[in-house]
């Protein structure tokens, strides 16, 4: 049997497991699944945007993964679907079906597509569904006929299902119902016919699948001119924002971003010139404000191989396989110095705000995670004074503001201090927020230990001083972070005047012992 892997786990991190001993067990057990991801590691899964976890040799899911959501589970053959199986609906409704099925959506994210048998990674024999859960085509053997409705009955799509494709002759329709392509259909693609706008005039047309493409925003303000091939964007194109400016310049395959190509912003500004894999950067330059920022190649869009640049083109970082040492700027200020890993923030670093230390300690994926230490702003200028007096010193604290650890971004356990230095809380924290331990004053006496409520006393063990002495006036338990009920003494001048308990705030009993003292 395959050894069992935690999903959430491999589901985070679907890329750097499989550098990973657990993630080669895996590979190693299916051959199919190892010839797949090991020849073509990178287009595999880059192009189809799918990986595979394995329960069994013939049985898996199949996710999506950019967003980790479920695509299919059942069995296959060869990496590919076939046999029973369950098709999932993945990608966010359209623009009017989340209006319309908004609340079916959330209830079940999961919503069923087609459940039925696949024979080579198409559907062969089955039902399929729309995404009310309504059956909108029986699939026999390859064969049918779908008819697909937006809400109120409105036509969506029409066209002849054969050989587990679309192929014959077909509709889509707007969903205000104008006509948006009719033609033929082949294994899945448009293939001959005519497209439209809005208004219904002709704006591209297909022969063989092969001609020049216009797609407009419902505006009417054009999304995209270029070539069109076997029902895709493919050879050179241009997409569009939708106030006019050129969004990208380049080439296309299979309608996604493929070759050299240049992204551009809404201002019409260069960010991006180079390379682009299967709709994803792969190498090329970036730019900020006009100003080269990195250089060198991406892996999932994210920096990989290459360096960094400030705004006077000195060499400020360099990653290799996502990892290095990194320095970040902001307007030529310096705003991180620390670790990466796959790209991300990953071990130790600092953050500054206006050149002043704001935080030191660890990081996992771009957020606090880890011991750490917060500091009070433009308390420490220079990060190195803080790394070389921190480490020699455990107990220095100008400046600190908290020292413990944090989880996913928020404290979660530590000490708190005041702008002095002086130990204010230690404890644990819910939600960045004081939650249970112990509260100090100025003088280092403990005030308070217990429970808390949005970051407030609420219940526990209390002691007040007088200000001018520091000597004890109150001790006792505390509710809703006053006296309320319970037991406890009060003090005058180092005596005990009171030891009774409390009922709704005011003393209760016969204890008060000021007279006899």
């Amino acid at each position: 049997m395959l050894e069992k892997i935690r999903s959430v786990y491999v589901l985070r991190m679907p890329f750097s497991l499989l550098h990973s001993h657990k993630f080669y067990k895996l590979i190693k057990y299916n051959k199919s699944l190892q010839e797949k991801l090991e020849i073509n590691i990178i287009n595999f899964m880059e192009y189809s945007g799918k990986y595979i976890i394995y329960e069994t040799k013939e049985k898996g899911k199949e996710y999506d993964i950019y967003n980790n959501k479920l695509i299919y589970q059942g069995e296959f053959l060869d990496g590919e679907r076939n046999g029973e199986g369950k098709e999932y609906y993945y990608n966010k409704p359209g623009k009017h079906e989340k209006i319309n099925y908004y609340e079916e959506y959330i209830k079940n994210k999961k919503r069923v597509k087609f459940v039925g048998e696949y024979l080579k990674g198409k559907i062969w024999n089955g039902k399929v569904y729309d995404r009310k859960g309504d059956i909108i085509c029986v699939i026999k053997n390859g064969d049918g006929y779908i008819e697909e409705y937006y809400k109120y009955n409105f036509i969506k799509f029409v066209c002849k299902f054969h050989k587990g494709e679309f192929n014959g002759k077909g509709k889509s329709y707007s969903f205000f119902g104008q006509l948006n392509f009719e033609g033929d259909y082949l294994n899945g693609n448009k293939w001959n016919g005519k497209g439209y706008e809005l208004e219904g005039k002709k704006r591209y047309e297909l022969k063989e699948g092969k001609g020049f493409l216009k797609e407009y925003y419902s505006d009417g303000t054009i999304k995209f001119e270029g070539y069109y091939l076997n029902g895709e964007r493919n050879g050179k194109g241009k997409e569009y924002h939708k106030n006019g400016k050129i969004k990208y310049d380049g080439e296309f395959i299979d309608g996604k971003r493929n070759g050299y190509g240049i992204k551009y912003n809404t201002q019409g500004e260069v960010i991006f010139e180079g390379e682009y894999l299967y709709g994803h950067k792969k190498k090329g330059k970036y730019y900020l404000n006009g100003i080269l920022e990195y250089e060198g190649e991406y892996r999932f869009d994210k920096k990989w191989n290459g360096k960094g640049f400030d705004e006077n083109g000195n060499i400020i970082y360099e990653l290799i396989n996502g990892n290095g040492k990194v320095k970040e700027y902001k307007k030529g200020i310096l705003i991180f110095s620390g670790e990466y890993l796959d790209g991300k923030k990953n071990g130790k670093g600092y953050e500054l705000e206006e050149s002043y230390l704001k935080y030191s300690g660890e990081y996992i994926n771009n957020v606090k995670s880890g011991k750490g230490r917060e500091f009070y702003s433009k308390s420490i200028k220079n990060p190195n004074e803080i790394f070389l007096k921190g480490e020699a010193n455990n107990d220095w604290t100008f400046g600190l503001k908290f020292d413990g650890e944090f989880l996913n971004g928020e404290k979660r356990k530590g000490k708190l201090y005041n702008p002095n230095g002086i130990l204010e809380f230690e404890g644990e924290f819910s939600k960045d927020k004081k939650y249970k331990g112990k509260e100090y004053n100025s003088s280092g006496l403990v005030v308070f230990e217990g429970q808390y409520l949005n970051g407030e006393m609420w219940s526990g063990k209390r002691k007040e001083y007088y200000c001018y002495n520091n000597e004890i006036k109150f001790e006792g338990e505390i509710f809703e972070g006053i006296r309320w009920n319970g037991k406890g003494k009060e003090y005058d001048a180092g005596k005990i005047v009171f030891d009774g308990e409390y009922i709704n705030g005011e003393k209760a009993g016969n204890k008060c012992l000021k007279e006899s003292i």
